[in-house]
């Protein structure tokens, strides 16, 4: 029996960054409070909750006052900075750089395109998506499904097309020719009217082409994520895709002993906000189970 850990998983450079951030903060032996769940993956929440770390909403922010308070790599909208600095709170700001860069790249497209809609492809009620709908005082508009979602832009007047960073870029390229057709077919001229700005962070896309391989090489995938993360639901999808004996875990206690009937080779792989260690885990876990 041949167990591997796909060579390509692990935490993004945004999600390191962030736990890093968090884990050298804890060393002073003072309370770091993170807004939000550091990420969206329970077995590293409760990791980081064991030494310290301890998990707020923006309402907390008032009775913190001087207190350390972590933005987790998602990253929030001004109204969230406005409130840390008002009651002067120390901040650790552990926003991801790639997000970052989006924030100020909507920003500045909404200030020198003012008659474009900002239409944004991601979850409504996620995160990130708040925080860049946020810095635009939410006058953007939240595509999740095509299907539903497009109603709510006017196809009449010019768009600007961005992505929540971890969304499945097939999804993105089929939403913006989707939004092309309806320009289209209301007389418009998609090449002046649309402005698409592939916002996809290329750790999550870049992923595709080797997890195929991986997930082709193996007769059996667990691949571990968070039921809540939107680059594990995509990066599963492929997995799935490519291999339909791939199962979708958020801890050892979900592992089915049937799954590697007549198995020769198992792989384990994970989501961006899955980290090394956990995949280790998994990884024993099964040893164990086949033992």
């Amino acid at each position: 029996m041949r167990i591997e850990i796909d060579p390509q998983s692990g935490f993004c450079f945004g999600v390191q960054k962030a736990t890093k951030a968090a884990e050298k903060a804890l060393e002073q032996n003072k309370p770091v409070y993170c807004l939000g769940e550091m990420v969206h993956n329970p077995t590293e929440v409760a990791r980081l909750e064991q030494i310290g770390l301890q998990t707020i909403s923006i309402e907390n922010l008032e009775a913190l006052t001087k207190q350390t308070v972590l933005i987790r790599a998602h990253g929030e909208p001004p109204e969230t900075y406005n409130a840390i600095k008002k009651h002067k709170i120390n901040l650790i700001d552990a926003t991801c750089p790639v997000v970052k860069a989006l924030q100020q790249k909507i920003l500045k497209t909404s200030q020198t395109l003012p008659n474009h809609q900002i239409v944004i492809f991601g979850k409504n009620n996620h995160p990130e998506v708040v925080g860049l709908n946020g810095t635009i005082a939410y006058q953007g508009i939240v595509v999740s499904d095509a299907n539903k979602d497009l109603d709510k832009i006017n196809f009449l007047l010019p768009i600007a097309l961005f992505s929540q960073t971890t969304q499945s870029e097939t999804a993105f390229q089929q939403l913006a020719t989707e939004i092309k057709s309806r320009i289209i077919a209301k007389g418009g001229n998609p090449a002046t009217n649309l402005t698409i700005i592939n916002s996809i962070c290329k750790q999550v896309s870049g992923r595709k082409p080797a997890l195929i391989h991986f997930a082709k090489s193996m007769d059996v995938v667990v691949f571990v994520s968070g039921a809540n993360s939107s680059n594990g639901q995509y990066l599963y999808s492929i997995c799935h895709q490519t291999n339909p004996r791939s199962y979708m875990v958020q801890n050892t206690e979900q592992i089915e002993r049937h799954w590697f009937h007549n198995a020769l080779s198992i792989g384990i792989s994970g989501a961006t906000s899955t980290p090394h260690w956990q995949l280790q885990t998994v990884k024993t876990a099964i040893e164990k189970i086949l033992e």
